[in-house]
């Protein structure tokens, strides 16, 4: 997963976990950052974000959380869509900046 160094949000380092992911982890572990999470997962794994934007175009809703500031160097932004306008908003892609 990633983690906060007090500067900038950095890469453990792990093999298996690409710069930028958008395909769902094989197997599931709560405690990384991976496509497919709720909100309420992410916020439990990484607290609150720095900033939220939702962006919303012909009835399709997106959300962007990003944890630090650019200020701080490095941001890690997380991109969440839903499948319809009840489901929850999920984990779809998440890079840094």
């Amino acid at each position: 997963g990633y983690e906060f160094n007090g500067v900038t949000w950095v890469r453990k380092l792990n093999a298996a976990m690409p710069a930028e992911s958008t395909a769902p982890a094989a197997e599931v572990d709560p405690t990384r950052l991976h496509v497919g999470m709720t909100t309420e997962q992410l916020t439990q794994l990484l607290g609150a974000p720095t900033t939220r934007t939702r962006v919303s175009s012909r009835g399709d809703t997106e959300l962007y959380w990003v944890y630090g500031r650019s200020t701080e160097g490095t941001r890690l932004v997380i991109e969440f869509r839903r499948a319809g306008a009840v489901a929850p908003y999920l984990v779809t892609r998440f890079y840094q900046r």
